[in-house]
């Protein structure tokens, strides 16, 4: 047991120390407000990337080789620039998945089949040139190929909404019975009014949602008659109600009605057609396709959103979207920024 007098020392002990603390966190608090909260972490992670970077080995990859992979095709490097490029491959970690952890280098899985992950590879590429031609230390751009990350998604032939010439597309993969992803609809139904971006609509349907399945199934079967994002928007607009009448445990019968008709015909589609298409190889093949997709860059929820093959790992805003699409329209112009000032209020 504790003395009187020992207790009262112990109590203030502990007043001294907690007041201490607390008055450690409103400096910090305040040092941060000040300085810039977001500022900061993007300064943490440059600094962490240039003290504790992954070591991938130099293996001497020369401009031939690399020509002769075909990773140079299209990049438009100016002579003077290949020397400083070249050295800037041979020490930049791998993007694929644990390729940097065993040490190979962007250069390497660029030019070892074995080691390529052409998803990453190629479009890390591009990020490399922006930003070898935004910093004139090495140093610097060697950062940015330890911290960031770009895959090349496939878009091809896949409907869009927004402007099809964009230069910027975004890429959301969601399912429709996730109430996360309808909030994600309307900040993307906003980025589309203040920004030049192009959207493509991939679907990651979760076990857990039965209606998941059936939905992408019916938005991809409206889409072999043109309405795609119409079925799309009816989808969501069903909100919690999405699986009302749908036993997961039952399967849908070979012959008869389907999930979602009801918004097939609001929509005007041929139904006989919808029948077949909802119930086709062709149609599973597509969201089967974009769930496979997914999980090779990572995808683990929803919504996931890509700007031009960067994951979306900031506060989903309006704010933060449109910044990110200037980023990626400002990469395209090869000019690569940690940050892009804000954009003015509309």
């Amino acid at each position: 047991m504790l003395s009187k007098r020992n207790l009262v020392v112990f109590l203030l002990s502990l007043a001294v120390a907690g007041g201490a603390s607390y008055g450690s966190y409103q400096y910090g608090k305040r040092v941060g407000q000040s300085e810039g909260y977001e500022w900061g972490q993007r300064k943490g992670r440059l600094d962490a990337a240039r003290e504790r970077p992954p070591q991938p080995v130099d293996r001497g990859h020369t401009a031939e080789q690399l020509r002769a992979s075909g990773a140079l095709d299209g990049l438009g490097l100016e002579e003077a620039e290949l020397p400083a490029f070249v050295d800037l491959l041979n020490r930049a970690p791998s993007p694929c998945r644990g390729g940097a952890r065993k040490g190979v280098s962007l250069a390497t899985a660029l030019v070892d089949a074995e080691r390529a992950c052409p998803a990453y590879a190629t479009a890390q590429l591009r990020l490399a040139r922006a930003a070898l031609r935004s910093f004139s230390d090495l140093e610097e751009s060697l950062a940015v190929l330890r911290v960031e990350r770009r895959a090349d998604l496939d878009v091809a032939g896949r409907s869009v909404r927004g402007d099809p010439e964009a230069p910027v597309t975004l890429v959301e993969w969601a399912d429709f019975q996730c109430p996360y992803c309808v909030r994600s609809r309307q900040l993307i139904d906003a980025l589309l009014e203040r920004s030049e971006v192009k959207v493509v609509f991939k679907h990651f349907p979760l076990s857990f949602h039965p209606a998941a399945l059936p939905a992408a199934l019916a938005m991809e079967a409206a889409g072999l008659q043109d309405r795609a994002w119409e079925m799309h928007d009816l989808l969501f607009d069903l909100g919690k109600g999405i699986g009302d009448g749908l036993d997961p445990d039952e399967q849908i019968p070979e012959q008869g009605p389907v999930p979602f008709e009801e918004q097939a015909q609001e929509l005007s589609l041929d139904l006989e057609r919808y029948r077949a298409d909802f119930r086709s190889a062709e149609v599973r093949a597509i969201v089967e396709a974009d769930r496979t997709e997914a999980l090779s860059v990572g995808v683990k929820g929803t919504p996931s959103l890509f700007i031009d093959g960067r994951r979306v790992v900031e506060r989903p805003t309006v704010e933060n979207l449109v910044r990110l699409v200037e980023k990626a329209a400002a990469e395209r112009a090869g000019r690569f920024s940690w940050d892009l000032a804000p954009s003015p209020a509309p």
